[in-house]
């Protein structure tokens, strides 16, 4: 991969160095072909025609070919058979008027004094003239070439070889600097595709913000990672309280059907009547399972119906106490409710309420000793309503405060029997976030337990 990321650069190179040179001899035999419409030498060697001679045959300048002459600042000499001047327009005054045949040479080969001449003839009867045509110099130069043409080609190939091997070496140098850091990143992105989150990455030179991003991202992936993880072994052994808490009652109800079932045991109608009863009660706590695990699935993918009503949450609450009170196995529990408020009206869904608060009661009740006391206060302030389920039991470690709404997280708790499917505090949080509330958990141990629901309240619902 290195070697690929090198070539690329190199290639990229090369491929400039051929389009620079095409262009550059584009442009040079451009410039040299003098590419603009203008060209001393056509307009020299048409020129021709605006020279005519006189009655005496003495060479003149027609007047289309001064203007043109003016046009293009040029200046012109027509010279005889011997190189001496016979007729001139515009010239400098430092101009010679004769011309011996090697100056003729000169100066048709160079630019000098600031002029750039072309030679043309002009034949008139049996006469032959010469004229000069000189054009300023920052218009149009001369500069001749020489070369051997034995050796021409050899430069060029040795020169070519060199530039060739430099833009190799460069490139290569260039290609492996710049290359370096697009294949660490390369390899970091590797590395975090196997879930390998260690190496960190020294964030400077150029890329300095692209490592600090894989940085923060293998900081995320490796929590998200140790979350997945922790997440997983709490759902199995969530599924294996499950499992035990399903076995237990089915194994029950199977005893005693199969007890009652059988031809060969004497069963009198007492001990069959205490064994349905219990076969019915097994059942009835296995519904009551399959039941919350039904609802907390619905709670989890918003699919649960609510019928939302403007209701008296305080009334709510008293009635899930009567509720609780009532149960024998509670009757002599101690709950109160405290409120600022004589009524409170929300719109809630009236069934659902009562079973968020009717969970984080019970989980009260059955967590604390029978001396505990429960006390729910209700406070209604501008825009929102605080509900505080309150106890002075023996508390909650702090390790586990975080996660007691988890859905796959049971406290084990030697003291107490399991009861219930363990989903009481999952199934009140989300029936409470559905109803654009929230909760919270506060707890010291020795000292009791407070969970605080709070609910927004829009100023116009009414409160009488």
């Amino acid at each position: 991969m290195k070697w690929k990321i090198t070539s690329l650069y190199v290639g990229s190179y090369i491929v400039l160095l051929g389009l620079f040179l095409i262009i550059y001899t584009a442009a040079v035999f451009y410039f040299i072909d003098n590419g603009s419409e203008f060209s001393p030498v056509e307009m020299t060697l048409e020129f021709q025609q605006y020279i005519i001679g006189d009655n005496q045959d003495q060479p003149i300048i027609t007047d289309t070919g001064k203007s043109l002459l003016q046009q293009n600042k040029a200046w012109i000499q027509v010279l005889d058979e011997n190189g001496t001047e016979i007729a001139a327009w515009n010239k400098p005054d430092h101009t010679p008027e004769h011309y011996t045949p090697s100056r003729l040479v000169f100066i048709n080969k160079f630019s000098v004094n600031g002029s750039t001449i072309f030679t043309g003839v002009r034949e008139w009867k049996d006469r032959e003239w010469s004229y000069l045509i000189a054009f300023p110099e920052t218009q149009v130069s001369k500069y001749p070439v020489n070369y051997e043409p034995r050796y021409m080609f050899n430069s060029l190939f040795y020169i070519l070889g060199i530039l060739i091997l430099s833009i190799l070496l460069i490139g290569y140098l260039f290609g492996s600097i710049l290359s370096r850091p697009t294949w660490k990143l390369i390899q970091a992105i590797t590395r975090l595709s196997r879930r390998e989150y260690s190496p960190r990455y020294n964030a400077r030179g150029l890329y300095r913000n692209v490592y600090e991003s894989l940085n923060t991202l293998s900081d995320k992936l490796q929590e998200h990672e140790s979350e997945h993880q922790r997440m997983e072994k709490m759902r199995e052994e969530w599924i294996a309280n499950l499992y035990h808490d399903l076995k237990t009652p089915l194994s029950s109800i199977q005893g005693y059907a199969e007890l009652m079932s059988d031809p060969m045991e004497s069963i009198n109608a007492e001990d069959r009547s205490r064994y349905s009863r219990i076969i019915a009660k097994n059942t009835t706590q296995l519904e009551a399972l399959l039941n919350d695990l039904k609802i907390t699935y619905r709670l989890q993918n918003n699919i649960l119906p609510l019928t939302m009503r403007t209701e008296d949450l305080l009334e709510v609450i008293r009635e899930t106490v009567i509720q609780v009170l009532n149960n024998p196995m509670y009757r002599e529990r101690e709950i109160d409710l405290d409120s600022d408020q004589e009524t409170i009206f929300m719109s809630i869904d009236h069934q659902w309420m009562q079973r968020a608060l009717n969970n984080l009661i019970l989980n009260a009740l059955i967590h604390n000793p029978v001396s505990t006391r429960i006390r729910i206060r209700v406070q209604r302030r501008q825009h929102e309503v605080k509900v505080q389920i309150i106890d002075n039991g023996k508390g909650i470690p702090i390790n586990e405060q975080q996660r007691l709404f988890e859905r796959h997280y049971r406290v084990a708790d030697a003291s107490q029997p399991t009861v219930g499917s363990g989903l009481g505090l999952t199934i009140a949080k989300q029936i409470v976030e559905a109803h654009q509330g929230s909760i919270t958990l506060d707890s010291e141990p020795d000292r009791g337990t407070v969970v605080t629901l709070l609910f927004a309240h829009p100023s116009s619902c009414p409160n009488e």
